[in-house]
């Protein structure tokens, strides 16, 4: 065999000799001519689905409980993930516009800065 050959995978010999095989599994694997057979499958394939049409999720009872607990640690995690992507967005936010990862602390009006002038401060350094 050369280097660019690849091996074949027979399945049958060209002599002929699969024909008899060939002959007895199409015998062995044919479908039945008896029409009874369809019509008893038939039945028996309809029974099986009007049976199982009253109670379709009860296999599924044993589980419930365990699939609403789950459910109920999944809903937490996601609000936690919620709550830190947006704790997240807020500091990135604030670093980005003032260069601090903190909100700036907001002076209350004292005497000598009124409440107006407090008012434009807190507008300029919040947004």
């Amino acid at each position: 065999m050369s280097p660019n050959e690849r091996p074949h995978l027979h399945l049958h010999r060209d002599e002929g000799d699969d024909d008899l095989l060939t002959r007895l599994l199409r015998e062995h694997y044919r479908a039945p001519a008896n029409r009874d057979y369809w019509n008893g499958l038939e039945a028996r394939v309809l029974r099986a689905i009007h049976e199982s049409e009253a109670r379709p999720f009860l296999q599924f009872a044993p589980w419930m409980r365990w699939a609403v607990a789950a459910a109920a640690v999944l809903a937490v995690a996601a609000a936690a993930l919620e709550w830190r992507a947006r704790d997240a967005e807020a500091r990135m936010a604030y670093q980005a516009i003032l260069g601090t990862e903190q909100p700036v602390a907001r002076v209350m009006p004292s005497a000598d800065r009124p409440a107006r002038e407090m008012t434009i401060h807190d507008l300029v350094t919040t947004y």
